[in-house]
C-alpha cells in the first residue's frame, strides 16, 4: 500500500501549528499568529480609509483599524482615482513585520482548493501545470457559466483533478462570499473588518496538490469541526496518554531547526546562516571524509545528501529571498551536473515557489524562494 504523507495539527510551544510530514520526517510547519488580537492576518479583508497618498512611490497608506495602517501599492491608473478620506476595500497580502506595515491590495481574493476568485479585475487564468488542451477548454467554458464581469478567476492545478461540478461549486461559493463582502462594505463605516481570513491550517491544506496522498490528523476538536466540512477524512486523535507532539517528535525537531548546524547521516554538516540580505548554507565534509580513499566520490555522495537536507531545511525554516549554497568542491563535471539536477528535483517538491538561478564561477549555487510568511525563527520570537 502506498504510504501517505501526513498533516498533523496540534499545539506546540503553546501555539497551534500545522505540520507536514513525508515518510515520518517533518518538512513544513506553520504556526498560528500569536499577535492576532493586535493586528490583521494575511487574507483579512477590511473596509479602510485612505489617510495619505505618496504619488512618487505610487502608494497610499490606508487605516484598517484603530491601531493599524497598511501600505497599498497602486498602478498609475489607480493612483488617479484615489483620494484622502476615501473608503476602500482592501486585503492584507503581507503581514506587518517589525517596523514594516502590512502590505495591502485593493483586489481582494478568495483562495480555494482549486480556484482563486479576485474582485475588481476581469479575466480567466489557468495554472501552467494544466497542459491538457481539452481540460483547459473545459475550464474556460466552465468559467463562462459562473463568473461575474467584475471578478477574475484562476484555475489552480487541482482543478484538473476534480469533477467539473465540484470545481463550479467552489467558484460559485467564492463568488457569493465576495459579493457579500462588497455589499457589506456599502453600509459599514471604515475602518472595519469585513471578512476574517480562513484559518491558517485550512489555507495550508488547500495548497497541497490532490495527487499527493495525505492523511490529516488533529487533537483539537475545534480544528476537527472546521476541517471535517471540507475534508471528511480528517481524524480526531483522542489518546490523552501520548500527545501528537511527542508521537511525532515535533518540539524536538523544531528546536533543532533553530540551530545553525545540521548533522548529516554521512558525518557531514550544514551550517545555515541567515542575514538581512540573504541566507548562506555551507556544506562541510565533517567526519564523512575519515578513512575514505576516493575523496571525489565521497564529496559527491555528501553533496547529494546535503542537497536533499538543504531543500528540507529551507522548507522547514521557511527561508525566503536569496539563498546561496556552498557545496563541497568537485572536479568531475558529471558529478556537478548530477548534483544540480537532483537539487532542482528536490526544489520542485517545495509548495512555495523556488527558482534555481545559477551556479556561480566560485561554485556557489544561487536560488530564490518566495516569501509567504515569517521564517520559523521569526515566528517563534513573536510574543
Amino acid at each position: 500500500m502506498e504510504k501517505k504523507d501526513q498533516i498533523v495539527i496540534t499545539t506546540v510551544k503553546d501555539r497551534l501549528c500545522c505540520c507536514y510530514l513525508e515518510n515520518g520526517k517533518l518538512y513544513d510547519v506553520v504556526f498560528s499568529d500569536s499577535k492576532k488580537e493586535h493586528s490583521g492576518s494575511v487574507g483579512d479583508i477590511f473596509t479602510g480609509r485612505v489617510e495619505n497618498i505618496i504619488p512618487n512611490i505610487q502608494a497610499a497608506f490606508v487605516r484598517i483599524s484603530k491601531d493599524e495602517t497598511g501600505y497599498l501599492p497602486l498602478t498609475k491608473e489607480e493612483l488617479k482615482n484615489v483620494r484622502c478620506g476615501q473608503e476602500k476595500i482592501v486585503q492584507i497580502k503581507k503581514a506587518a513585520v517589525k517596523t514594516k506595515q502590512a502590505v495591502l491590495t485593493c483586489h481582494p481574493e478568495l483562495v480555494g482548493r482549486c480556484s482563486v476568485v479576485t474582485g475588481g479585475r476581469k479575466g480567466v487564468g489557468i495554472s501552467k501545470k494544466i497542459t491538457d488542451e481539452s481540460i483547459r477548454d473545459t475550464l474556460i467554458r466552465l468559467a463562462d457559466t459562473c463568473l461575474p464581469d467584475f471578478m477574475h478567476l484562476v484555475f489552480r492545478t487541482n482543478a484538473a483533478e476534480l469533477p467539473a461540478d465540484t470545481v463550479k461549486e467552489e467558484i460559485l461559493r467564492s463568488v457569493k462570499v465576495l459579493q457579500q463582502i462588497y455589499d457589506k462594505a456599502n453600509y459599514t463605516k471604515a475602518p472595519a473588518l469585513l471578512q476574517e481570513a480562513v484559518p491558517f491550517y485550512l489555507r495550508f491544506i488547500r495548497n497541497i496538490p490532490i495527487e499527493r496522498r495525505v492523511s490529516i490528523l488533529t487533537d483539537n476538536p475545534g480544528v476537527y469541526k472546521v476541517l471535517s466540512e471540507e475534508y471528511p477524512e480528517v481524524i480526531l486523535y483522542q489518546d490523552t496518554s501520548y500527545s501528537l507532539d511527542h508521537l511525532y517528535s515535533l518540539s524536538s525537531t523544531i528546536e533543532k531547526a533553530l540551530s545553525k548546524k545540521v548533522w548529516l547521516k554521512s558525518g557531514g554538516t550544514l551550517i545555515i546562516e541567515p542575514t538581512e540580505a540573504l541566507t548562506v548554507i555551507d556544506v562541510n565534509t565533517g567526519k564523512a571524509i575519515q578513512g575514505k580513499r576516493n575523496k571525489e566520490t565521497t564529496f559527491y555522495k555528501v553533496n547529494l545528501e546535503a542537497a536533499r537536507e538543504a531543500a528540507r531545511q529551507i522548507r522547514l525554516r521557511n527561508l525566503s529571498g536569496m539563498i546561496l549554497i556552498d557545496f563541497i568542491d568537485m572536479e568531475e563535471e558529471e558529478h556537478i551536473k548530477s548534483l544540480i539536477y537532483n537539487f532542482k528535483k528536490e526544489l520542485e517538491q517545495d509548495p512555495t515557489q523556488c527558482t534555481f538561478i545559477d551556479i556561480t564561477k566560485l561554485g556557489l549555487v544561487e536560488l530564490t524562494r518566495r516569501k509567504t510568511h515569517l521564517s520559523l525563527p521569526e515566528c517563534l520570537k513573536q510574543e
